[in-house]
């Protein structure tokens, strides 16, 4: 008889799928552009008539796995939105809420859940309550607020050297047009507005991931704030769902970045949190 997973495999089975189907979108984006730049550049009259619907049908695959990794990345956060609050104030989920959760998981997401990581999520030492949970949502509004800034400039680096390709293409197409090979100069300006047209998803992404890590900025400062005064339940809730909307308005942060960056974020917050500790 296999078993369901716990609430909190569950979560990080979530989030690893909406990973795998946002990593299969980045690699079909990329293939649509690697197609178009070995095309322009090889100039084989076959792939150039084809390339233009063909990096068409990848930008299409890319999408809809986008989206699906969007949907996968929502549930996984009302996972974690439960998870936050009986972890941070004793509040249990309800069988009703567990019930609707475990419902709405993909077959993906119960599929990785079986595989997934039980240690524990949240590591605050302090006794359940306000500031347990302040606790929580300042270490993860802070490690946003960083991941996302790099992602941003990144993100914003790749757009600019996608688009700068697209341009060169097609003032390279329109030099090359000849009486004689003027439908194969017209398919390579076609591939070379396609290579323009995909510096706009990295351009969105970078001013998302922008916006998030000001906000998180922001709520990084008025939790700090919180810490030297009466904190109440309801003005931590209101922080916990105003961060949940800046991240449900931004793409999954970078793996990659997290990664790089983890451990370095990590001990820069254990020391903040000690000398918080101190006064």
């Amino acid at each position: 008889m296999v078993t369901d997973p716990s609430l909190l495999q569950l979560m990080r089975g979530g989030f690893s799928s909406a990973k795998l189907f946002r990593t299969i979108a980045v690699m079909l984006y990329i293939g649509a552009i690697l197609l178009g730049v070995v095309t322009t550049i090889s100039g084989h009259a076959l792939l150039v008539i084809l390339a233009p619907f063909i990096m068409s049908i990848l930008h299409g695959l890319s999408f809809v796995t986008e989206n699906v990794s969007r949907v996968e990345r929502s549930r996984a956060e009302a996972v974690r939105r439960a998870l936050l609050l009986e972890d941070g104030l004793a509040w249990p989920v309800s069988p009703r809420e567990e019930a609707n959760l475990r419902a709405e998981a993909s077959y993906f997401a119960l599929e990785l859940a079986r595989r997934a990581d039980i240690s524990p999520y949240y590591a605050s030492s302090r006794p359940e309550g306000p500031e347990r949970l302040l606790e929580h949502v300042s270490e993860s509004i802070y490690f946003t607020r960083h991941i996302a800034r790099s992602a941003s400039h990144w993100l914003l680096s790749a757009s600019i050297l996608v688009a700068l390709g697209g341009i060169s293409a097609l003032v390279f197409a329109i030099l090359a047009v000849s009486q004689r090979d003027v439908q194969i100069a017209i398919a390579k300006a076609a591939i070379s507005i396609l290579l323009i047209a995909a510096a706009s998803p990295p351009l969105q992404d970078a001013v998302a991931f922008g916006r998030l890590s000001n906000k998180s900025a922001n709520l990084d400062e008025q939790a700090e704030k919180m810490k030297y005064a009466q904190i109440s339940i309801e003005s931590v809730l209101k922080l916990v769902y105003t961060y949940d909307c800046a991240r449900l308005g931004a793409p999954l942060l970078p793996g990659l970045i997290y990664r790089h960056k983890r451990a370095r974020l990590n001990t820069l917050w254990q020391r903040r949190i000690g000398r918080d500790k101190e006064r």
